[in-house]
């Protein structure tokens, strides 16, 4: 298979690296960013989380929309992430339909069995993982990764975006993934009006239960 096919670690091999994966992003035309385990938040003196802010700002440099896993913190809060996207992978019009072509994972690993589950469902997809080498972490349980960098996730991302300024065509990047942040935007406004009629609706349910335990204890009136 063409696991562990390219290996790049950044003491021989990192602008090798980049080239690579600035090279997947050029040509690819569906890509999407996963986040796993992002591993200690770098904050600056207003609290800012520096490491969400870059992949954020990466993700819009590539036009790549993010399904951030529940170990990502602060960066489910960015702009580029999908709101409530594992609620929108359970329905299977946009698991089935999403059929990426490239898949970049910063951090690991990932525990949302929905995103694991698109990315297992796409076997011919350039699936790139980012972070530190951690020899004691079973990183790639379904053997997808094509390209494995050992990074820091916020130095690779950033010489991604400066390699790819050099180049002066990042306005070119995109992905036809995309409206997928859009879809997760409307979930979102209607998620309070969903949530409120499923607790009205419990709460009828209940009331109901407590009327019938009610008519089964009371002593009968003649």
């Amino acid at each position: 298979g063409k696991r562990w096919q390219d290996t790049f670690y950044p003491n021989n091999s990192a602008e090798h690296s980049v080239m690579e994966v600035s090279n997947l992003i050029s040509k690819s035309r569906r890509g999407i960013i996963v986040t796993g385990n992002l591993r200690g938040a770098q904050l600056n003196s207003d609290g800012t989380d520096l490491l969400s802010a870059s992949i954020a700002h990466f993700a819009r440099v590539i036009g790549m929309p993010i399904l951030a896993g529940v170990q990502s913190g602060a960066l489910r809060r960015e702009y580029p992430v999908i709101p409530y996207a594992e609620h929108l992978l359970k329905n299977p019009l946009v698991s089935n339909g999403m059929q990426p072509d490239l898949i970049l994972q910063l951090g690991s690993p990932l525990i949302s069995t929905e995103i694991s589950q698109v990315i297992k469902s796409n076997p011919s997809a350039k699936h790139v993982l980012v972070q530190k080498f951690h020899p004691s972490e079973r990183v790639d349980p379904e053997q997808t990764i094509s390209h494995r960098i050992s990074s820091d996730i916020g130095s690779f991302v950033n010489s991604i975006i400066n390699h790819l300024e050099r180049s002066g065509s990042t306005p070119n990047y995109g992905s036809e993934l995309a409206p997928l942040l859009h879809l997760g935007r409307e979930l979102q406004q209607q998620m309070p009006t969903i949530i409120q009629d499923a607790s009205n609706m419990d709460s009828a349910i209940n009331g109901e239960v407590d009327d019938e335990e009610d008519s089964l204890t009371e002593p009968q009136i003649m």
